[in-house]
């Protein structure tokens, strides 16, 4: 069975969805962190560090990343998940204490 090639429009969506879901995952992480104490605060800490990097390093617009597909399909779309990528990853950095 023959399968057609996803279009620029289709690539674009599907590497959005990778960082678009680490976001979500970055807030919720967040949200977490602030409403637990104990290890769940620890555990809801380097969730929401990771997520947020990784957001932030896939929307990197350089060759192969999920940020250079996206930026070629949508610009807008790679303003909307670069603009809180960016942020919650210098909130984590101000969370780790890495940034005064």
């Amino acid at each position: 069975m023959l399968r057609k090639q996803p279009t620029k429009r289709g690539m674009g969506l599907i590497s959005a969805a990778g960082p678009m879901v680490n976001v979500i995952l970055a807030i919720l992480f967040l949200g977490m962190y602030f409403a637990t104490m104990g290890v769940l605060q620890k555990f809801a800490f380097y969730g929401f560090g990771i997520n947020s990097f990784l957001a932030f390093f896939n929307m990197l617009p350089f060759l192969v990343f999920d940020g250079a597909k996206v930026f070629k399909s949508n610009k807008l779309l790679y303003i909307l998940i670069m603009v809180p990528a960016t942020a919650l990853t210098f909130a984590a950095f101000i969370l780790w204490g890495m940034i005064k």
